[in-house]
Formats: C-alpha cells, sequence, structure tokens
C-alpha cells in the first residue's frame, strides 16, 4: 500500500550531489546562454579619488574597482538581451543584472543544478 501524502502534494526531484569535482570558469557575457548556472565572482564599481584638486589634477576620473563577493549564490540564467540578463535566484526568484556591473563565472552543469536546487529549500 502506498502512503498518501497530506497537505502539500508538490512532488519534489531529487538532485544527487556531483561525484566528482568541477571548476567554475570566467565567462564573458556574451557568451552566457539561457540554461546556464552562473555566479558572481566580482562587483565593479566606479569611485571617484577622494584627493582631488581641479587645479593640480584636472576633471575628475573614476576609477573602476573590483569588489569580491561575501557569499556566493548560483544564478539560473533565463533570458539574454545584453547588457541586461534576467536570472533566476533560488532563494528571490528572478530579477535583471546589468552584466557590465559582474564578472561571471559558469559552473559545472551539475554542480549548478544541485547548488540552485539545495538553496532553494
Amino acid at each position: 500500500m502506498s502512503k498518501k501524502r497530506k497537505g502539500n502534494s508538490k512532488k519534489r526531484t531529487r538532485v544527487k550531489a556531483p561525484k566528482t569535482n568541477a571548476l567554475a570558469r570566467a565567462i564573458a557575457p556574451e557568451d552566457l546562454r539561457r540554461g546556464d548556472y552562473i555566479a558572481v565572482a566580482r562587483t565593479i564599481v566606479e569611485l571617484l579619488p577622494t584627493c582631488w584638486e581641479p587645479e593640480v589634477h584636472g576633471a575628475p576620473r573614476t576609477t573602476p574597482v573590483a569588489l569580491l563577493p561575501w557569499r556566493v549564490i548560483p544564478l539560473r540564467v533565463e533570458a539574454v538581451c545584453l547588457p541586461l540578463v534576467l536570472v533566476a535566484i533560488p532563494t528571490e526568484g528572478r530579477t535583471t543584472v546589468d552584466a557590465r556591473r559582474f564578472q561571471f563565472v559558469r559552473l559545472g552543469k551539475k554542480f549548478g543544478r544541485y547548488a540552485f536546487e539545495r538553496m532553494k529549500a
């Protein structure tokens, strides 16, 4: 006899952990494809110089600075229309990101799916 589930009848698929180690590789925004699992490797911000004198230095120039994320979350690419990328976030739903502000890495297919599904819970 089979037991019936009470309450939520939503069927959950089990995702197995990958058996081998995978290496995340840097990926250019133009190489992103629907279904790719990616993560943000660096966030690029532009800062104005703090010690700036117009008479000495001329017009101020911004300096790009790469920041490492505190927490890395796997993202699934839903659609691409550069420079915008629609991504699914396991904990928040979907959002668009500006690819000019981030450096991405492509996750291995098995690891990306496993990490994405495990973070949903």
